[in-house]
């Protein structure tokens, strides 16, 4: 955490920033448009979106009538058996096979009552027998569908305020009943549940649909708006006003997205002030102390003077204008002295022009002597 505090002196703001090293060093005047906010408490459920699928009751169906079957057969069996029991002109042999039969018809009840168990869940309302004769019922005549929701994320609790909306469009229709399946989907690895919704348009058996919910467990915090979030070093941190003109640079964490900002679980409390105007103008006087600007435009020090940096050529001597003049004027005479000994030396050829005559400058004559000359 990096702290810059804030102190006013002589009523005028002073800011000090201090690196990551925790040193603090002096970084000008605070900004005048400096403002901010408390952070506010919410909680948020996450949403989750997954795959409904509407199935046959056809086997529930089955397996409901193979259980009232096995319930007849196993009452015939025990009633049988009571019968034999309380007569004493029969034989052992036949109130053994009475007994036999009524355990096995006993136990191929069990068996049905287990695979229910199995492919429905602990939890399904099927295993009551008061409340699966209804249902079973409802199925039968197309009043309610079975559903099977799959979310690829797992959960610790139950979904909430579920809702299965048909592929082909329509209104969405809300599960009624839910309880978590016993398998999961080979195709999907997450968490799979069972339902019951009002049959509709779309959502048939055979149909499938989107299935939308809350999640069970919701996330509790504290929003930090979006304006007050400033990206440096790659990562993401917010001003807090830790005391009157007092501010530290703290992390957030962009896990939870919403509306107006981000979620945090920790850290922020409620009360806290973050700067929601002019942290940008904070983070470049605390990168580079003593160079900010009162403006938060982030163009820093940019519009300040900067002096031009030094010639090489600078701390080399200067020769007086005077004597600069002088020597100037004596290397001319030289240099045209020179010129006039090499040209009485060496006339020029008819026709040719001379170094002394392209240096004289352009003729309307001849730029030689003639013989009758």
């Amino acid at each position: 955490m990096i702290a810059a505090p804030l102190a006013m002196a002589a009523g005028v703001n002073s800011a000090r920033s201090g690196p990551s090293t925790g040193e603090e060093a002096d970084i000008g005047a605070p900004p005048a448009v400096v403002r901010t906010a408390l952070v506010e408490p919410t909680t948020i459920a996450q949403r989750l979106t997954g795959i409904a699928n509407i199935l046959s009751p056809e086997a529930l169906i089955q397996l409901d009538s193979d259980i009232r079957t096995a319930e007849i057969a196993a009452k015939f069996s025990q009633r049988e058996l009571t019968r034999y029991q309380s007569t004493q002109s029969l034989s052992l042999h036949i109130i053994e096979g009475a007994q036999r039969q009524a355990e096995t018809a006993a136990t191929q009840l069990d068996l049905l009552k287990l695979r229910l168990r199995q492919t429905w869940g602990d939890n399904s309302p099927f295993l009551d027998v008061d409340k699966r004769k209804p249902l079973i019922d409802q199925l039968s005549a197309g009043k309610i569908s079975l559903v099977r929701l799959d979310f690829p994320d797992a959960m610790g609790s139950l979904p909430k305020n579920v809702h299965v909306t048909p592929l082909s469009g329509g209104d969405d229709t809300q599960v009624s009943t839910l309880w978590q399946a016993p398998s999961g989907n080979s195709a999907m690895p997450g968490v799979s549940y069972f339902g019951l919704i009002t049959s509709a348009p779309g959502l048939r058996q055979f149909d499938r649909a989107r299935a939308v919910a809350d999640k069970g467990d919701a996330r509790s915090g504290t929003i930090i708006p979006q304006s007050a979030l400033v990206v440096f070093a790659g990562e993401t941190w917010c001003y807090v006003e830790t005391a009157p003109q007092t501010f530290e640079r703290r992390k957030v964490p962009l896990t939870w997205p919403v509306a107006s900002g981000y979620l945090v679980e920790s850290g922020f409390p409620v009360g806290t002030k973050v700067v929601v105007r002019g942290a940008s103008t904070l983070l470049s006087r605390e990168a580079e102390p003593g160079e900010g600007d009162d403006d938060d435009d982030g163009r820093g020090s940019d519009a300040r003077p900067h002096p031009r940096p030094a010639s090489p050529m600078a701390d080399r001597p200067q020769a007086n204008d005077d004597e600069a003049g002088d020597d100037d004027a004596g290397a001319v005479e030289k240099k045209q002295g020179m010129r006039e000994v090499e040209a009485e030396k060496y006339p020029p050829k008819i026709g040719v022009r001379t170094e002394s005559a392209l240096t004289a400058g352009p003729t309307t004559g001849s730029t030689g002597r003639t013989p009758a000359e």
